[in-house]
């Protein structure tokens, strides 16, 4: 595939941007088609494809998985409350989707994803320095997680309101 990257300034540079955010600037990536996405769509729909597949995997195989991670074995009854975290995974890979679409009216479930993901990084932690879980196991998943939220935190501003304005 052959694809132009663009780097897009800001608007403006006015006082009241958020000092979280990344300003405006934004890195657009033009396909064979023509069709663009910025950065923020391609992590939303990378990490909605990595929700649907550990959704799948939690559903259809748990007890695999988690030998798999080197984690300790679990009893066939666990499959019953990984199939109910497997819906919150594949609902949230689903949603990752509808993020990118729009970011801006879907706010609420994009922070949601950053905390989940603050969760999963907090939990990691505990577990590892308690010295129930070692750093093979956690280590990954904790990387991951990290660089879900911070991607997410960082990039959640940077949409396509230059489009939006030559459109109206």
């Amino acid at each position: 595939m052959n694809f132009k990257i663009k780097l897009h300034a800001p608007e403006k540079y006015a006082v009241g941007l958020d000092p979280w955010a990344v300003s405006g600037f934004r890195i657009s990536v033009w396909g064979k088609k023509g069709m663009k996405m910025n950065i923020f769509k391609i992590l939303c729909y990378v990490i909605g494809v990595g929700q649907l597949a550990l959704g799948a995997i939690y559903l259809f195989a748990p007890q695999a998985f988690i030998a798999w991670q080197g984690l300790s074995a679990i009893g066939a009854d666990i499959g019953y409350p990984f199939s109910m975290l497997a819906g919150r995974f594949i609902v949230y890979g689903v949603g990752m989707f509808v993020i990118a679409k729009d970011p801006e009216k879907n706010r609420f479930w994009l922070y949601g994803m950053i905390a989940i993901q603050a969760f999963d990084l907090a939990g990691g932690l505990f577990y590892t320095f308690s010295g129930i879980v070692a750093i093979e196991h956690s280590g990954f998943p904790m990387f991951n997680a990290t660089w879900i939220m911070v991607g997410l935190f960082l990039l959640r501003n940077a949409t396509n309101k230059t489009e939006k304005l030559q459109s109206a």
